[in-house]
């Protein structure tokens, strides 16, 4: 019998809990990225360094910029879960978790940003391609 998607969501974040039951300490030099996988915002010291992990809290980091951006987000569920299981961590202090306009700014700077890297990268692939195929003829 296959899992439901909340027993998913469970599992992945308790298997990310020792990771970031290590994480609850703010490094006053950390600094703010935007990750487009979990297309939400992290500071560099709630970042696990194990992949899973950054996996698993993709979903915690996205409702998270979804509640500082004031728009509605999928994922409650998986911040109530992560709440319960590793209420210490960094990535929930309540600086880091409330609308601020600030960090919609930056958010929104970094959204531009990424944008064109990924444009970028898709023009380079373009261009790839059309080399090699005019290869193949």
């Amino acid at each position: 019998m296959s899992k439901s998607k909340s027993e998913r969501i469970r599992e992945m974040l308790e298997e990310a809990a020792p990771a970031c039951r290590a994480m609850c300490t703010v490094d006053p030099n950390a600094t703010f990225f935007y990750d487009m996988m979990a297309d939400g915002a992290w500071w560099s010291d709630e970042t696990p360094k194990e992949f899973e992990a950054v996996s698993a809290l993709r979903m915690v980091v996205r409702h998270r910029t979804c509640v500082i951006c004031g728009i509605e987000s999928p994922f409650g569920e998986a911040w109530d879960i992560a709440k319960k299981l590793f209420p210490e961590w960094v990535g929930f202090r309540e600086e880091r978790c409330r609308p601020s306009a600030e960090v919609v700014e930056q958010i929104k700077a970094m959204l531009v940003k990424g944008k064109r890297e990924v444009e970028k990268m898709f023009r380079a692939a373009d261009a790839y391609e059309k080399r090699a195929s005019r290869r193949d003829e």
